[in-house]
């Protein structure tokens, strides 16, 4: 059975977004930043737009690694994070790498791309006008996201929020506010 798509860009494209695809869950995001593409032609002023994509291999999986160089060229992505989970393995020791991983590795990226790195973040964490879009397989890994950016956030290095606000933004972003959407297979 083929159902309509629930992942929609938001309708004032100067929120910010931050978008997670995972193997083919990439293709509405590409569908996202053609669009933002064709708004910023047309005059329109776009808020930052941030994109963690999971593949297995980089070699042979990363498509569109030129569209995403080209769309941060014409300043339609702000930022590209891939995270490539079969690659490196023995470097690892055995270990995968998912996008779960970089979110620790790297919190200031997550919290720049909630907007959190602002002198107004109070604000931020009470309003925030981020929306965070995820797709891909199910398996519980949109939750492993969540709990990624939770943890990213509450660190100094990160959003630095500590854990009763960060606490409080992922409870607005997921819950209350419904600006956390997924659409998995």
């Amino acid at each position: 059975q083929i159902r309509t798509g629930i992942l929609q860009p938001p309708a004032d494209p100067s929120d910010p977004i931050l978008m997670f695809g995972l193997g083919t869950g990439v293709a509405p995001f590409r569908g996202f930043l053609q669009h933002r593409h064709a708004l910023l032609k047309s005059g329109a002023k776009l808020g930052p737009a941030a994109l963690y994509v999971g593949f297995r291999h980089e070699d042979h999986d990363f498509y569109l690694k030129e569209d995403y160089e080209a769309w941060k060229k014409d300043g339609v992505l702000s930022a590209v994070h891939p995270a490539f989970s079969h690659d490196n393995i023995l470097q690892r020791g055995g270990k995968l790498y998912f996008i779960s991983d970089m979110i620790e590795e790297k919190p200031q990226d997550i919290a720049d791309a909630l907007q959190l790195k602002t002198p107004a973040k109070k604000d931020v964490i009470r309003k925030p006008r981020v929306h965070v879009y995820y797709c891909g397989p199910a398996k519980g890994i949109p939750e492993t996201i969540q709990n990624a950016m939770f943890a990213a956030i509450s660190r100094e290095e990160g959003g630095g929020i500590g854990e009763d606000d960060a606490k409080e933004f992922m409870e607005r972003l997921v819950r209350l506010e419904d600006r956390f959407h997924t659409e998995c297979f």
